[in-house]
C-alpha cells in the first residue's frame, strides 16, 4: 500500500511513501515534514515527508491497528487495535510504555486531549475510558448501546465529541 503527498495548492503529489502491506488505516501529521501512518498490518511507520523514506516502525504482536494520534507535546503515540488494548509509546526511545487493557470490544478511536494529559479512547461495545496523565489507572467515562466510531474534543478541552453507529434494526420505534 502506498501513501502519496502533495502540496494543496498544487495538483502534483511531492513524495510516495511505500512499505506498508495491507490498508492505511490511520496518518497523522507529526512535527515538521513527518508523518505517522497505521495499517492492518499491524505496523505504525514514522515517515520524512521531504526524503520520501521511513524513519522508524514500531510492531504490534497482536491486533490490527484502528487509530492512532500523538501528544501536543510530539513525544508520546496511542495506538488502537482490534484485540481491544490501546497502548502508549515513547517516539523518543521507541518503547512500549503502558498497556490499557479495559476494553472489550474493538477500539476505534483513540485521541489525547488538547495538552496531552489525557488519553480518551472508545470502542465497538460503546465504552468510551478516560486514562488521565498517561498512568495505567483508568476511568469509564461512559457507556452507550451501541459502537463508538470516532470522537473530537475542543481545543480548551471543555467539550467532547462523539461519533456513534446507527442503533440496531431492531432497536426502531415501531407504531
Amino acid at each position: 500500500m502506498i501513501i502519496r503527498v502533495w502540496p494543496v495548492s498544487q495538483n502534483i503529489s511531492v513524495a510516495t511513501l511505500n512499505g506498508h502491506q495491507s490498508k492505511i488505516i490511520d496518518l497523522v501529521f507529526y512535527g515538521h515534514n513527518r508523518l505517522i501512518s497505521a495499517s492492518e498490518d499491524k505496523s505504525i511507520r514514522i515517515w520524512d515527508i521531504a526524503k520520501g523514506s521511513e524513519l522508524d516502525r514500531f510492531v504490534l504482536r497482536s491486533g490490527r491497528l484502528t487509530s492512532i494520534d500523538f501528544n501536543s507535546d510530539n513525544n508520546f503515540l496511542v495506538s488502537g487495535s482490534s484485540d481491544g488494548i490501546v497502548r502508549l509509546w515513547d517516539l523518543q526511545t521507541k518503547n512500549l510504555l503502558i498497556v490499557f487493557n479495559q476494553h472489550q470490544g474493538i477500539v476505534w478511536e483513540v485521541l489525547f486531549n488538547f495538552d496531552g494529559s489525557q488519553i480518551i479512547s472508545a470502542d465497538w461495545d460503546g465504552a468510551v475510558y478516560l486514562n488521565i496523565d498517561q498512568s495505567e489507572s483508568d476511568s469509564l467515562l461512559t457507556t452507550y448501546d451501541r459502537p463508538v466510531l470516532s470522537m473530537a474534543h475542543s481545543n480548551d478541552n471543555s467539550i467532547l465529541t462523539l461519533g456513534l453507529a446507527s442503533p440496531p434494526a431492531d432497536e426502531a420505534i415501531k407504531l
